[in-house]
């Protein structure tokens, strides 16, 4: 009896790990984060699929993904995408958080590296660099075509929560107290993760890698900076909070970062 139990739980196991998985994260907006917590939770590895790609790449990359694989992108949604997924029966995740920090790292990471989208910033200063993130779309573009500044940056994503079987994660859920959240929201974020995946996470087996998956560990990622909460507050000026509100005030309150314009 023993033995047949042990068996059906090898291939539920198998079954599980089986699963396609796709991480979707806005640039700078918890790449890393959700790539360490997917490890922990599947086993499986991140596969990067490049920016800004062809649906048809996206369908070879699905076609040929290996079974200790899982793909990370910046894969803003279209309906040809939708219906992708929806054909290759992915488990997806979409990574959301505060478009105030996301700007802070996005600033600290395009003045560290100046690659590709970035290399126009190189005679910014650091607050013209914070500004280009809200009100410009020079960068954004190369990825996201369509957009223009920070609010068409994010509205290129929200449609991904329409289908079912997106889990929206939130980074200040899942980031945990180091990062400047909590842990008890970090606990509940990985669980919620996990059942997406229909995956039985034990709680020792959460608390024995909720410390592991903040800051530069297993991913093999070299973008992670900071990693916390509320930077936004230390680094916007009058006119960056007079520019983000003119631009995606709104979106704070479509998200649920704000509840009015009055911040």
């Amino acid at each position: 009896m023993k033995r047949k139990i042990l068996i059906l739980l090898l291939i539920s196991s198998q079954l599980i790990f089986a699963k396609k998985i796709l991480s979707i994260t806005i640039p700078k907006g918890g790449t890393h984060l959700l790539a360490e917590t997917m490890m922990h939770i599947t086993g499986k590895k991140p596969q990067s699929i490049g920016l800004n790609v062809a649906v048809q790449e996206i369908d070879d990359a699905l076609n040929s993904l290996a079974s200790d694989r899982f793909i990370q992108n910046h894969l803003y949604y279209s309906g040809e995408k939708n219906n992708l997924l929806e054909k290759h029966d992915v488990v997806v995740f979409l990574m959301i958080r505060d478009p105030r920090d996301e700007i802070i790292s996005n600033t600290y990471y395009t003045r560290e590296f100046y690659l590709g989208p970035w290399e126009y910033t190189k005679g910014l200063t650091f607050d013209e660099n914070i500004m280009e993130l809200i009100v410009g779309g020079s960068g954004y573009k190369k990825i996201i075509p369509h957009a223009n500044n920070i609010d068409a940056v994010y509205r290129s994503f929200i449609p991904w929560l329409n289908n079912p079987r997106v889990c929206c994660i939130r980074f200040e859920d899942l980031v945990g107290a180091r990062g400047g959240g909590s842990d008890q929201k970090q606990y509940e974020c990985i669980k919620k993760i996990a059942e997406h995946l229909d995956i039985n996470l034990s709680d020792d087996q959460i608390n024995c890698f909720m410390p592991k998956i903040f800051g530069k560990n297993t991913a093999g990622m070299s973008t992670f900076r900071s990693g916390k909460i509320g930077a936004w507050k230390t680094h916007f000026n009058k006119e960056h909070i007079k520019a983000f509100k003119d631009v995606a005030g709104q979106l704070l309150i479509d998200l649920g970062y704000e509840e009015s314009f009055d911040w």
